[in-house]
């Protein structure tokens, strides 16, 4: 049975995606934030994704969203090749890795004290 978070958060992933690249297909859109403002923007974009696909599938394996989350992020890059005035950076998808990364950290340490002060 599917919970009232899992499915607000499913609901947040799905609107998220479709910003991304619904938003990410105007031209202007490569310059709401300049750098260095832009990796940061990427790191908690991609790292704020995993959050919410951990909330919304709580029983897949951490690291299958992960792979997902970095076939979306990577497929941002691909899709900036064909919208005019963006350009696709292996900058940027190295912050979607990070951010990525550093939520899959945390995400994995507040399971850990979860489950220690569960056994308190």
């Amino acid at each position: 049975m599917k919970t009232s978070i899992q499915w607000a958060a499913r609901f947040c992933l799905a609107i998220v995606i479709i910003v991304l690249f619904v938003g990410g297909s105007q031209p202007y859109a490569g310059s709401l934030f300049t750098p260095p403002w832009d990796k940061v923007v990427h790191i908690i974009f991609y790292g704020g994704m995993l959050v919410l696909a951990k909330l919304a599938y709580p029983h897949t394996p951490l690291w299958k969203l992960a792979v997902g989350v970095l076939i979306i992020g990577a497929l941002d890059e691909v899709h900036q090749m064909f919208v005019p005035g963006r350009r696709p950076g292996w900058e940027d998808f190295g912050a979607d890795i990070i951010g990525i990364t550093l939520a899959m950290a945390v995400i994995k340490w507040v399971c850990c004290l979860k489950q220690s002060t569960a056994h308190t």
